[in-house]
């Protein structure tokens, strides 16, 4: 049987400008709300961000709004232990594993 434990974290990405001209053209439509998201740019410039490594960190339970950030989840994917707060589609709370 397999488990996994599972960790939200915190981290930063990064998307590298070819040239000055790119990155006033996507700062322009970010200010102006054409583009939202760091997907909505990287969809636009048909590239993709970089993980930076050295600034992950841990996310807390204060940080996701109680809901969890660890999980231990079985070969099914089931969770069969988190350390928040769980809701079911309807926002009832579900009671910890």
């Amino acid at each position: 049987m397999s488990y996994s434990l599972d960790v939200k974290v915190i981290t930063w990405e990064r998307l590298e400008f070819d040239s000055k001209e790119e990155m006033e053209d996507v700062k322009s439509k970010l200010e102006s709300k054409e583009l939202i998201s760091s997907s909505d740019v990287a969809d636009y410039l048909r590239r993709s961000f970089n993980t930076i490594d050295e600034v992950t960190e841990d996310m807390s339970l204060d940080d996701n709004d109680n809901q969890s950030t660890m999980e231990i989840t079985n070969e099914d994917g089931n969770t069969i232990w988190q350390n928040g707060d769980c809701y079911d589609e309807d926002g009832n709370l579900i009671e910890k594993n």
